[in-house]
């Protein structure tokens, strides 16, 4: 392999990583956002809830009581309308960031075909050994 190949397969072989690590770094935000929509989703679900047996006990109520209950369940439907609010910004956060790793990871793919096609025996050999690890 010539000087000027060897230092283009060892360039591309840096972009491919490059590539890779980007795309975990991206996933790794991705399932933080993950987890912040899901414990978002379960307290509005939770809250929901508490709603709902609060509505119930409204009904039955009389007196301070009932006014009680009823500025509960105002506090409650405001705090759920917050997390509704931010639930969605995580869902709409995840979902672009689930787009950028497809797409980091597509790039990914087309630099280590191109290290496989464009060199050779030794891109092959790589292409390889890179198959291994995966497995």
């Amino acid at each position: 392999m010539a000087k000027k190949q060897k230092r283009n397969f060892y360039r591309c072989i840096g972009l491919h990583y490059a590539s890779f690590t980007l795309a975990d770094s991206i996933k790794r935000e991705q399932e933080s956002i993950r987890n912040a929509f899901v414990k978002t989703k379960l307290e509005c679900e939770r809250i929901g809830l508490e709603i709902e047996q609060l509505s119930k006990s409204i009904e039955k109520a009389h007196g301070s009581y009932r006014y009680e209950l009823m500025q509960k369940h105002k506090n409650l439907c405001s705090q759920h309308k917050r997390l509704s609010q931010l639930k969605s910004i995580f869902g709409k956060r995840n979902t672009q960031y689930l787009d950028l790793v497809k797409m980091q990871n597509k790039k990914t793919g087309e630099y280590r075909e191109f290290i496989i096609r464009n060199f050779g025996t030794k891109g092959k050999q790589w292409g390889e050994r890179l198959r291994k690890r995966k497995l």
